[in-house]
């Protein structure tokens, strides 16, 4: 991939970040003061399915989004040791925007049925279960492909710094 297309890759990025925010926001809004109000969410267990769906996407995105960071910083700081993407990165990022795909089907699935009072349980401690739950996954989730992005090390590194005893 030249540098060009990194660089649109970034921008790209850029553009796929301020749409998750977007969303999060108007998410946010409309389960607190729009819809049928936080009471009905809190306790709808596919409501937290749903944002355990989101949080699964966000922190998948992370690896694509630091590698990304990570690469344009390089380009623009030291063009000459830039070095184009291997087919390994490629490959990893790949198989991570797949995921990410696969957690994004479920969100609209989940919503619509969460919308029609499917799995409604006023009884059940859905809003301290469903929050405990979403965290331990999105938080590990989180922890897992931040430290994936920033311990990546490219087959000519590894093969750099096996000959030179690091």
């Amino acid at each position: 991939m030249p540098p060009e297309d990194e660089e649109t890759l970034a921008y790209a990025d850029i553009a796929l970040g301020i749409s998750g925010v977007a969303l999060l926001v108007s998410g946010y809004y409309r389960a607190t003061m729009y819809g049928k109000g936080w009471e009905f969410y809190a306790n709808e267990p596919l409501f937290w399915a749903k944002m355990t769906a989101l949080g699964i996407f966000g922190a998948l995105s992370l690896f694509p989004t630091i590698t990304i960071i990570k690469r344009s910083v390089t380009l623009r700081t030291d063009p000459d040791s830039w070095q184009p993407m291997s087919e390994n990165l490629a490959s990893r990022i790949v198989s991570i925007l797949n995921a990410e795909l696969s957690a994004l089907l479920f969100i609209p699935l989940l919503a619509s049925t969460m919308s029609r009072g499917i799995g409604y349980m006023k009884d059940f401690p859905t809003e301290v279960v469903g929050p405990v739950i979403f965290g331990f996954i999105t938080f590990g989730a989180c922890y897992k492909y931040v430290t994936d992005a920033f311990s990546w090390r490219e087959d000519w590194e590894m093969n750099y710094m096996d000959d030179n005893n690091y």
